[in-house]
């Protein structure tokens, strides 16, 4: 009886530390996966552009979702806007309402994106290409604020415009 008590329970704790052990892994490896702390989910903010000094004050509001990679340090974000009307060169261009790129932590609740727009002419081509570089924080878990800053560039990479704001958004929560 005393063997088999034994032989129970060495397979009892075995079963436990089998259970467990991925979880203490996880842990230490994967900090963030398991406090629920990052960018990861769906967001919805608003912008305001601050210069150039003949935009400052416009405002636009943009939905966000991010996920995460495996080790959750980085991931993918898809971005949505109500499409942006400018005019460069003579030309009436419109900034695409979808723009997707990538995210990546920097620091504990400190992250930075790349987003990547098409910027169209009247005809539907596309002209310029805007990339929307942020650097936000989580100031609590369902809060972010941070700055943006967007270059318009030419197919040969040349700079041409560049526009600066800042950025707040909420998480957006399942309402049960």
């Amino acid at each position: 009886m005393h063997r088999r008590t034994t032989v129970v329970g060495i397979a009892l704790l075995t079963l436990l530390v089998c259970l467990t052990a991925p979880e203490a892994r996880a842990q230490t490896s994967y900090p963030s996966l398991l406090t629920g702390s990052g960018p990861d989910g769906s967001w919805i903010g608003m912008g305001a552009i601050t210069s150039p000094p003949f935009m400052a004050g416009v405002q636009f509001p943009f939905m966000d979702t991010y996920t995460r990679s495996l080790y959750g340090r980085s991931g993918a974000v898809l971005c949505q806007m109500p499409p942006v009307q400018i005019e460069y060169g003579g030309q009436k261009l419109t900034v695409s309402a979808l723009g997707q790129g990538n995210w990546i932590r920097v620091a504990k609740d400190h992250y930075k994106f790349t987003v990547a727009r098409l910027v169209m002419n009247e005809a539907g081509q596309p002209a310029l290409l805007a990339r929307f570089n942020a650097d936000f924080e989580l100031v609590d878990p369902n809060t972010l604020t941070g700055t943006v800053t967007a270059g318009f560039y030419d197919w040969n990479q040349n700079l041409l415009l560049t526009m600066e704001g800042t950025l707040s958004a909420n998480r957006i929560a399942v309402e049960e």
